[in-house]
């Protein structure tokens, strides 16, 4: 199974956060991560290169806010299985894909979500 992420972000170099949870993530299947920076004027272009091959997509435009850019990154997706973070997220631990994608194979289920740990 393939599973796409897909991150909008626009001045945040917190992303380096999400990119690395990311990173760290034990999946059986292959993860395709879409960011879809708005433009960014500050250095969170080079913290997201930073990351190397680890983001797939990256897409460096203006857009019309967060759910514009969302849908173009759905719209760039590949996977499977869509997945949606925020710049500033992280994964809770490193098997948070593994188990949305096994419950995704039931196909009985059409989507997960989690719980959220507010900071």
């Amino acid at each position: 199974m393939k599973v796409s992420i897909v991150i909008p972000v626009y001045n945040d170099p917190r992303i380096a956060i999400a990119l690395g949870s990311i990173a760290n993530q034990k999946f059986d299947g292959e993860i395709e991560v879409v960011v879809m920076d708005g433009k960014s004027t500050d250095d969170t272009l080079g913290v997201i290169r930073g990351f190397g091959k680890l983001v797939t997509t990256l897409v460096s435009e203006r857009d019309n806010g967060i759910f514009d850019a969302l849908n173009k990154g759905i719209a760039r997706s590949t996977g499977d299985v869509i997945g949606l973070m925020g710049a500033d997220d992280r994964y809770a631990d490193s098997y948070v894909v593994q188990d949305s994608a096994s419950a995704l194979s039931d196909e009985a289920i059409d989507a997960t979500y989690g719980d959220l740990v507010y900071v």
